[in-house]
């Protein structure tokens, strides 16, 4: 019906890259396909940065109680603590994403006081 993988790269810092990839048998997949609940709690203030490639993923945020539509081009940037969310897979088309993890202390490291990035100090 399917097959995908996900890959975590683990880099200097605590930078995290992460590649999914799935590819669905056209005449063999329903429309959709639920991928699974993900739960994830940081010990400090995390930037999230996610790219979707291909493909099309419907997000329900458990806290925030929203549900997201991310298809192709779409792009998130957020500052998290924590999440959870469940993922439905739209079938139709091959799903590719790229997601960058990387903490609120090591871009401060990286950036320096910056007048332009004060916003980490308040």
């Amino acid at each position: 019906m399917a097959s995908g993988f996900t890959q975590h790269f683990d880099g200097l810092d605590g930078i995290v890259l992460i590649q999914d990839r799935h590819h669905f048998i056209k005449d063999e997949c329903p429309s959709s396909i639920p991928i699974g609940k993900f739960s994830v709690k940081f010990d400090a203030p995390m930037y999230v940065l996610h790219i979707m490639h291909s493909g099309s993923i419907e997000v329900y945020f458990h806290h925030h109680r929203i549900k997201t539509f991310r298809e192709k081009g779409f792009i998130l940037c957020a500052r998290v603590l924590e999440y959870e969310v469940e993922q439905v897979a739209y079938t139709n088309e091959n799903i590719i994403t790229i997601t960058l993890i990387i903490s609120e202390l090591t871009i401060k490291g990286y950036l320096g006081n910056l007048g332009c990035f004060s916003f980490f100090e308040k």
